[in-house]
Parts: C-alpha cells; structure tokens; sequence
C-alpha cells in the first residue's frame, strides 16, 4: 500500500499577483493609447478622406507624420511601464522560491523523515535596482544564475508583450483611417484588442510563474540525490489527457517526456513526487 504523501502546491499566490501586474501594464498601456489617439481620431479620418484640389506641396494635413509622432510617445510610455515590471521581477522570483523551499522541505520530512536546515545564501535582485525581499536559504550555488535566467527570458517576453500591443493598437488605427472606419467602430476594436494583449499578459504569469516553481522543484530534488520521480496531475478537469496517463508513472529527470518534466509545458500544473533512492516501487 502507498504512503500517501502531501502534495507539492503549486504557488498560486505568486501567480496572481504577477498575472495581476501583467495585465494592469496592457490596460495602462491601452488607456495611454485611448487618451492620446481618441480625441485625434476623427480629425485624422477627416483629412484623409478630403479631396484636395490644391498641389500636394502646399497641403497641410499631414495626419501620418502626427501618427507616427503619438506612436513614438506611446513607445516609450510601454517602455517605461515594461521597466516597472522588469526592475520588480527578482522579487516576484523569490516569492516563488520562499514558497517552493517550503513545500520541499515538507516533501523531504514526510518521504525521508529529515528536517532540512536554512540556507546561508542570498538572493539578490539582478537588475540595479535596491534589495528587496531577500530571505535565508541552505547553501545552493545553481540558485542566483536560476534566477538570472528566469529574470532575462521574463523581461524579454515583457518587452515583446508592450511592443505586440502597441503593434496591434498601431494597425487598428492606420487602417480605420485609411479605411474610413468610424471612431466607435475602432473604440471596439481597440478594446478588443486590449483583450488579446490582457489574454496574452495571463499566458506569461501561469507559464513562467510554472516554469519557475519546476526548475526550482527539479534543482532541489536533484541536489539531494532525487534521480527520479512520480508523475503527478492536480487530477481535474483541466488536465491535459497526454498528462493525465502519466499520473502515478516513473521518469527519470534526465530523460523527460517528449515535451519535458512536470511544470514545464505551456501552462502545465503538474509535479514531480520523488522517488527516493533507498525506496523501491510502492506503485
């Protein structure tokens, strides 16, 4: 019969509180989009669906170039809002690993009965910015460049998610004008745009705050001689059916299923319980 081990949670709260910051950066950016273009609009579609009978050398609705000027602002008001995510991202980083560290030594007393001590490392933010948020940890070398890692794909997928709104809130405007759509008509469409980018923003916090919390998992197993592991789902609906057959099954953190260890699948919420070395199978 199977011990019945306590499950390795997942840190939702991280998740929400990211998910929340990514979103409110697409709507602030969409309001700064809103407040810039909006009251321009109209006066824009006007000029560009005027006959002019004069020469063009002597025309002076020049509605692209005050397009172009507007976008320019808008970049770097989404640069500025990407860097307050960006600077707060080692923060975000070690709330998911106070969290994870807890749930292993957890994991640790109940399958081998040792408590694990604190560590004597630190974990510093990254990117200049002031310390915040640093906490004990045992001694785990892998941890800062873990975290250096995590930091860089997240403010390169931050940078894309501003720029891929701004490319999307540029479209819509450029081809209402050029094709005469109505500023209600494109009010709509800007926010449904807001809602792909805010979809978008939701994908990279479950994602990443996943990613984070499996990698921190599999480093720690792996630095206590964990070479292997159970399979495990959150066993609901949401459960992908390739994952759920693996429920309860052996695999070896060197050699991964074909789209990877637990957690790291686009949005996967599934763990890894180890399999201890002086265990055999209990399955």
């Amino acid at each position: 019969m199977a011990r019945k081990r306590p499950p390795w949670r997942f840190p939702d709260n991280a998740e929400r509180d990211y998910m929340r910051v990514l979103v409110k950066t697409v709507q602030q950016l969409a309001e700064l989009a809103h407040r810039a273009m909006g009251p321009r609009y109209p006066a824009w579609l006007a000029a560009a669906h005027t006959i002019h009978v004069q020469p063009l050398s002597v025309r002076t609705d020049d509605y692209s170039s005050e397009i172009d000027a507007v976008l320019e602002q808008l970049e770097q008001q989404g640069g500025a809002l990407a860097d307050y995510v960006v600077v707060r991202l080692p923060t975000v980083f070690a709330m998911v690993n106070t969290y994870n560290d807890i749930q292993f030594r957890q994991i640790v007393k109940a399958g081998t009965g040792v408590t694990l001590p604190t560590s004597r490392a630190t974990l510093a933010p990254t990117t200049g910015a002031s310390p915040v948020g640093i906490d004990l940890y045992r001694t785990e070398p892998w941890l800062a460049d873990l975290q250096a890692n995590w930091v860089a794909q997240n403010t390169s997928l931050i940078r894309s998610m501003t720029g891929d709104s701004l490319k999307r809130i540029e479209t819509i405007v450029r081809q209402g004008v050029m094709g005469g759509t109505v500023t209600n008509e494109v009010a709509n469409q800007l926010g449904q745009a807001v809602d792909i980018s805010a979809g978008r923003a939701k994908l990279i916090a479950q994602d990443q705050i996943g990613k984070a919390n499996a990698a921190l998992s599999e480093y720690r197993m792996r630095s206590v001689g964990v070479k292997e592991y159970y399979w495990r789902t959150l066993e609901d609906s949401r459960v992908r059916p390739s994952h759920r057959e693996r429920e309860g099954k052996v695999f070896a953190f060197a050699h991964p299923p074909e789209d990877g260890n637990p957690g790291y699948p686009v949005r996967c919420r599934c763990y890894a319980e180890p399999k201890w070395p002086h265990e055999g199978s209990d399955e």
